[in-house]
């Protein structure tokens, strides 16, 4: 099978390998490395820690076994961090993770939502909220849950690059910072 997909940069040619990997298995993939994506995305300088890996290996490697365990990843996915850990491109994996999620998206002509819920997501609000996104984007509709007390109540919601937050923790934030004069009222 083919694969074209933007081009014939590097991370589109670690996506079309992850992918192939993944077929049959997309979803459980795009699950698995949106928590890797979040993991690094969690990290203070994230940016000096990822081409310090890309440099050196040792302190990757350890930290890519560290993510294998922790994440409880497949496999697959560790190899494949390893492999980009191994070819010194550990400082463009968070590209890699997002063009591997559009990707899959596209080539299953669905859209994927990733919403971070306080307390519940119960049927009723997943079936309202698909009913309107298929109003709003069409095509097919999924969602990849996962629950964060520290929002409080409400729900964030992300699509590709796109954050919705309907949660009282980020209205908290802006009220403290509308109060402290940082934002306009």
């Amino acid at each position: 099978m083919s694969v074209k997909i933007f081009g014939g940069s590097v991370v589109d040619r670690y996506v079309k390998a992850l992918y192939e990997v993944s077929i049959g298995r997309e979803a459980e993939f795009v699950r698995q490395i949106n928590v890797v994506r979040e993991a690094i995305e969690s990290l203070d300088n994230r940016e000096e820690i990822l081409r310090r890996f890309s440099l050196l290996a040792k302190e990757g490697m350890v930290f890519v076994n560290t993510l294998i365990s922790e994440l409880e990843l497949l496999p697959e996915i560790g190899n494949f961090l390893k492999l980009v850990l191994s070819n010194k491109r550990f400082s463009i994996i968070l590209e890699i993770c997002s063009a591997f999620e559009k990707f899959c998206d596209r080539m299953n002509d669905k859209k994927v939502f990733y919403v971070t819920y306080a307390k519940d997501f119960s049927e009723k609000t997943r079936n309202d909220l698909v009913q309107r996104l298929s109003e709003t984007v069409g095509g097919t509709i999924e969602f990849v849950t996962k629950q964060d007390e520290s929002l409080i109540d409400g729900l964030q919601i992300r699509y590709g690059s796109r954050i919705l937050d309907y949660s009282v923790k980020s209205k908290i934030e802006r009220l403290k910072k509308s109060m402290r004069g940082e934002i306009g009222a």
